[in-house]
């Protein structure tokens, strides 16, 4: 399994910055469901793998922002443990 890493594309520097680039690329899907419900009848497995993209691209905005926190892959991966274990514990899984 490839574990999401971080980039150092995104300069920011603060919160404000970060909130703003997740809101971009969460804007992005948004307006890309709301048309491909819209014409769920001609969706194409074309536009499923690029709704994939770019759901996959918020991770890495995400992976990248709490790597900047100071979060390295160990620790990274113990917010994961612990965020799948509240899931569990939900019964999502």
């Amino acid at each position: 399994m490839t574990k999401p890493q971080p980039c150092n594309m995104f300069d920011v520097a603060d919160g404000e910055a970060w909130a703003k680039e997740l809101g971009k690329h969460m804007y992005d899907v948004v307006r890309d469901v709301i048309y491909m419900d819209q014409f769920f009848d001609c969706v194409e497995r074309a536009d499923e793998e690029a709704l994939a993209e770019k759901l996959t691209e918020i991770v890495k905005v995400c992976t990248s922002w709490i790597a900047a926190l100071g979060y390295d892959e160990a620790k990274r991966g113990e917010l994961y443990r612990r965020v799948n274990e509240k899931y569990k514990k939900r019964g999502y899984f």
